[in-house]
């Protein structure tokens, strides 16, 4: 999209705040385990990791992001000649990311689309998720009935758009 911005609430659970992002920046194309925010250099936030847990868990107050759309598939394995087992190890998974703001790189310089940690293990990831859940759990609830939320997410893009700023 364009660089217009729009505001979202991220004291709600990811799933819900992901599904009001692709529904207000008509991204209902993109399936919301493939859509991600990236702060202002482009590192992912891994939301759809976490879509139980809180946006401000993830998300800074007054921040910046940008959506982005994110692809994961296995990595072709490497054959080192060594046939001495029939047990098939796991592929790795890559996870490439890509904005969907229009001209990014140019609006914002050092933007680059990538994940906060480059090779992390399967077993790092399930642990930071696990931690994450735990946190999830132990957060306090929100009370939102008659107060007015003081963390909201702004999109950069707006309308057709997709950038995204925190408050």
């Amino acid at each position: 999209g364009t660089m217009n911005g729009s505001y979202f609430n991220s004291v709600c659970r990811i799933a819900n705040l992901l599904s009001n992002i692709r529904e207000r920046c008509n991204l209902e194309h993109v399936d919301m385990k493939h859509l991600d925010l990236g702060d202002e250099s482009g590192i992912a936030k891994d939301l759809p990791l976490h879509l139980n847990c809180y946006g401000s868990q993830f998300l800074s107050p007054h921040g910046t992001y940008v959506v982005l759309k994110r692809v994961s598939f296995e990595r072709p394995s490497i054959d080192n000649g060594n046939n001495e087992t029939d047990v098939e190890e796991p592929k790795p998974l890559e996870t490439v990311y890509t904005s969907l703001l229009n001209d990014a790189e140019s609006l914002l310089p050092g933007f680059c689309p990538r994940s906060q940690v480059q090779k992390s293990s399967t077993k790092d990831r399930k642990k930071r998720a696990k931690e994450a859940q735990e946190r999830a759990v132990m957060a306090p609830m929100p009370s939102t009935l008659g107060s007015k939320s003081t963390s909201s997410t702004r999109l950069k893009g707006g309308k057709n758009s997709s950038g995204i700023n925190a408050e």
